[in-house]
């Protein structure tokens, strides 16, 4: 059986919102997994390494304008 995009949107709106975190965790799996490149691992590395020792920037000190 093939299921098209058309159709999982329509069942997806069909459940109950209380649900919708379960049926996230199913459709996930589905998503192939990709190798992340060589400078996504860099850039991960970089961004883990500006978190730990620099910290995140509050959302309420962004000025949105």
């Amino acid at each position: 059986m093939s299921i098209t995009r058309e159709t999982l949107r329509q069942l997806v709106d069909v459940v109950d919102s209380k649900d919708i975190s379960i049926i996230y965790q199913i459709l996930v799996r589905f998503i192939p997994e990709a190798v992340p490149l060589p400078d996504e691992v860099e850039a991960i590395k970089a961004a883990d390494y500006s978190i730990e020792h620099y910290g995140t920037v509050d959302y309420t000190d962004i000025d949105w304008n």
